[in-house]
C-alpha cells in the first residue's frame, strides 16, 4: 500500500497485484497515478492536480477508483485495455476529458461529479458492457461521447451541458437509456427512477409525477436510441388561500 504521501511527480506501479494507493496528494505534469499489468487495485481518496493523466490503468483487471479529486489536467481517469472496474464518488473537474475508456469492458461508473471538462465521459471503441448511473455531468462542452460503447445501461444521470450526448452509430449498439419505473429518489430528488435528466428535453410532464410524458422516447437529436422515462423537475406550485376566500 502507498498511503498518505505528497508527490511532486508521478506514481507508477507495474506488474503488481492487490495494490492500494490511498490518501496521497500529487502534483504532476505527466501521469499522476499509473497501474499496469496487474489486478485488484484500489485508488481512493487521492488529490491529483495538473497531470496529463491523473489516474491511468493499462492492461489491468478488477480495480476500484473512488473518492478522488482530479482537477486541471488532460484526462481525469484513463482506462486502456482494462476490465472489471468501478469508478465512483469522484470529483473530476476542469480537465480535457473527465473519464476515458479505450478497449475496456465491464465497467461501472456511478455517483461522480463531472464538470467543467471538454468531454465528460468518452467511450472509445470497443468499450462494452458498461453501466453509467447516478452521475452529475454538467458545464462540460460535451457530457457523453459514446461512439465506442456497446451493450450499456445509462440511467439516472443528470446531463446539463453545452451538448449532452453525441455518438456515431450509437443508437444501434444495443444500449439502454432507462430502467423500468420504480419508486426511489432520483438524481434530481424526484420520487421515481426511470431515465435520465436531460437539459435539452423539450417535452412536458402532464401528470406531475416527475417523468416526461410528451416527446418520448427522447432521442437527443437522434444521438441515442431513446429515453422512455426522461426525468423532469416538478412544477412549482404556490399553495394557500391567495384571495382570502377561505377556499
Amino acid at each position: 500500500s502507498i498511503f498518505g504521501n505528497q508527490f511532486l511527480g508521478g506514481l507508477y506501479v507495474s506488474e503488481a497485484d492487490y495494490t492500494s494507493i490511498l490518501n496521497n496528494t500529487i502534483n504532476a505534469d505527466y501521469s499522476g497515478i499509473s497501474l499496469s499489468y496487474g489486478s485488484y487495485g484500489t485508488i481512493c481518496n487521492n488529490f491529483v492536480f495538473g497531470a496529463s493523466e491523473a489516474i491511468s490503468l493499462y492492461q489491468f483487471t478488477n480495480a476500484e477508483i473512488c473518492n478522488n479529486y482530479l482537477e486541471a489536467g488532460g484526462t481525469g481517469v484513463q482506462m486502456i485495455d482494462s476490465d472489471y472496474f468501478s469508478i465512483f464518488n469522484n470529483y473530476i473537474i476542469n480537465n480535457t476529458v473527465g473519464i476515458n475508456l479505450e478497449s475496456s469492458h465491464y465497467s461501472t461508473i456511478h455517483d461522480n461529479q463531472i464538470y467543467g471538462n471538454n468531454y465528460g465521459i468518452n467511450l472509445e471503441y470497443p468499450s462494452n458492457y458498461f453501466k453509467i448511473y447516478n452521475n452529475q455531468l454538467f458545464s462540460n462542452n460535451l457530457g457523453l461521447f459514446a461512439s465506442g460503447g456497446r451493450h450499456g445501461l445509462v440511467y439516472n444521470n443528470l446531463f446539463n451541458n453545452s451538448r449532452n450526448v453525441e455518438a456515431f452509430g450509437f443508437p444501434h449498439h444495443n444500449n439502454t437509456w432507462y430502467i423500468p419505473l420504480a419508486f426511489g429518489q432520483n438524481i434530481i430528488n424526484g420520487t421515481l427512477l426511470g431515465g435520465n435528466y436531460w437539459s435539452n428535453y423539450p417535452g412536458r410532464d402532464t401528470n406531475e409525477d416527475g417523468i416526461g410524458d410528451t416527446d418520448v422516447p427522447f432521442n437527443s437529436s437522434n444521438n441515442i436510441s431513446g429515453d422512455s422515462y426522461p426525468l423532469v423537475f416538478p412544477s412549482q406550485f404556490t399553495c394557500g388561500d391567495l384571495n382570502n376566500d377561505n377556499q
